[in-house]
């Protein structure tokens, strides 16, 4: 069975070659720009905050 999801672009701005992707997270939550699908916006326009859990290994 499918699962439902709501997936946003994170857009990598880091050129290095090892990205933190916990801190492009938090530059993505910080942005004011808008969520590239209306999906993702609140009634006022708003991004959804995202969040990443780091993974362990």
């Amino acid at each position: 069975m499918p699962i439902p999801v709501k997936l946003d672009i994170l857009a990598i701005t880091s050129t290095a070659k090892v990205v933190d992707y916990e801190i492009e997270t938090e530059r993505y939550n910080k942005s004011a720009k808008r969520a590239s699908l209306p999906q993702f916006r609140h009634d006022d326009g708003r991004r959804q905050h995202i969040t990443f859990r780091r993974l362990r290994a």
